[in-house]
């Protein structure tokens, strides 16, 4: 058995997981779908404990550009138009006029993505993009740390079964 063949075995692992977050394996090792799965089937306390330790890496801030980029330019313009207009009448230029007023003087950061969460407004858009362009994203982009990113994606996912996972999400204060 070659190299990437064992990374490829041990790539959703979870308790390789935990030992191996911080190395990079190759792109062919990861199976995106077997680690959405494995990620996905994790209890609530245990993807908490796994969010935890890669807190501290780009990946949040990563999905939030992306989902700023999805919503301010290369976006489905139809579907966002639609999913607004289940919430009230409003073009896809009111939208993206609402969402640049929304994160403006806002860093992409931790307290950034439980607004969004937490927003009557974008978090259907954040959940759709969650969903639906996230994975594309990871395939086709150059992510250093693709398990990292699978790990914040399905957390998300799962802040929007369970809202007292946003509680989980930790908020950095400004030092004086």
């Amino acid at each position: 058995m070659n190299m990437i063949e064992s990374a490829y075995i041990e790539s959703c692992d979870e308790e390789a997981f935990s030992s191996s977050l911080s190395m990079r394996e190759p792109e062919s090792a990861i199976n995106i779908s077997q680690c959405m799965n494995e990620f996905s089937s994790m209890d609530q306390d245990q993807i908490v404990v796994e969010y935890s330790k890669c807190n501290k890496s780009n990946a949040i801030k990563n999905i939030l550009y992306q989902f700023q980029d999805f919503i301010q330019s290369s976006g489905d313009q139809i579907v966002i138009e639609s999913i607004s207009e289940q919430q009230g009448e409003r073009t896809i230029a009111q939208v993206r006029k609402e969402f640049h007023n929304f994160s403006k003087k806002k860093k992409l950061n931790q307290s950034f993505l439980v607004s969004v969460l937490k927003s009557k407004r974008f978090s259907i858009h954040f959940e759709y993009f969650l969903k639906y362009y996230t994975i594309d994203w990871i395939q086709n982009g150059n992510i250093k740390n693709v398990k990292h990113h699978l790990l914040c994606i399905v957390f998300l996912q799962k802040c929007f079964e369970d809202t007292a996972l946003i509680e989980k999400i930790i908020k950095y204060k400004k030092r004086n």
